[in-house]
């Protein structure tokens, strides 16, 4: 086999291999893809069953997060550690009404509180094993609304299906940012404070 023959399998094989890991980088959504937190279809406050999500043809179109959910995700919190900041949020149900919170504190390692709560109260509270930081949820934060429209004002996503909203904090820029995920599995990111 001559040089140029030998040069041209590497070169295939090389470009093959990345078009592979693209291909299961689309497959399994990117670093926001997860089970928890999807919606799933019924009436509004429907809770979430794990591991369901809307059908292609079902998508969210107005969320309104009302922060006296928040704020009782907040207080029950504080119960488990003085200094819990929240990590994550994940949109529960199919209005808006029942949030997943996700709470850390630096005082306690490797570990968080998750509240699952609505205007009226806080549904269920349990600790769990996580590793992140987290912050106060900021109060110029765009609406789970507007996170969707920017997500549809991205090419290629202007019809697409919306079956899931999670904020999540990222540490190392300091910054809130929006998942915002299509029945596709896709997951647009959007900064969640102007």
């Amino acid at each position: 086999m001559d040089m140029q023959k030998k040069k041209m399998i590497v070169m295939g094989s090389v470009v093959g291999g990345v078009i592979i890991i693209f291909l299961l980088v689309l497959y399994f959504g990117g670093w926001m893809r997860g089970g928890a937190g999807t919606v799933a279809p019924g009436a509004p406050g429907t809770p979430v069953a794990p591991g369901a999500s809307l059908s292609p043809s079902s998508s969210l179109t107005n969320v309104v997060f009302n922060k006296s959910v928040y704020d009782v995700a907040l207080a029950r919190a504080v119960v488990w550690q003085s200094g819990a900041a929240l990590a994550k949020m994940t949109l529960a149900d199919t209005s808006g009404g029942t949030w997943d919170f996700i709470f850390v504190s630096s005082k306690i390692k490797n570990k968080g509180f998750e509240i699952v709560a609505n205007g009226q109260g806080v549904l269920r509270a349990n600790e769990i094993a996580i590793i992140g930081s987290g912050d106060a949820l900021p109060v110029n934060s765009i609406s789970p609304d507007e996170a969707m429209a920017k997500a549809r004002a991205v090419p290629g996503y202007g019809n697409a299906a919306i079956v899931s909203l999670e904020m999540i904090y990222n540490a190392r820029s300091h910054a809130w940012y929006w998942g915002v995920k299509t029945s596709t599995g896709l997951t647009v990111t959007i900064k969640a404070t102007p």
